[in-house]
């Protein structure tokens, strides 16, 4: 590229050169793991297939997980009784206190 110039009765010119490389592939040095990124993902069919089956085996965990936490549903439990005798809780469904054999 040429750049002429003028100013003050002077022409001045001046040319630029710039020269641009195409970045070759690097190669990372022994002992260092090679650069994973979303393009090595996206090109690469196999990275997919295994990234999809991770994000979906996550989901199944999460869903399980969230499964488990809800609350069994509980039937209200008819209050305890107690004998007026001796004042130990009576068996349900019995009519003689386990404890002291008084009538409840």
């Amino acid at each position: 590229m040429t750049i002429d110039g003028s100013g003050g009765g002077k022409t001045h010119s001046a040319t630029v050169s710039l020269i641009m490389n195409e970045k070759a592939k690097e190669t990372p040095p022994q002992g260092e793991a090679p650069k994973f990124d979303l393009s090595t993902l996206v090109n690469n069919p196999p990275y997919m297939l295994i990234a999809v089956i991770a994000l979906l085996i996550v989901i199944l965990i999460v869903t399980l997980a969230r499964r488990r936490k809800k609350p069994a549903s509980q039937q209200p439990q008819a209050p305890t009784k107690y004998c007026p005798n001796c004042g130990e809780p009576l068996t349900p469904g019995n009519p003689l206190c386990s404890s002291c054999g008084q009538r409840a």
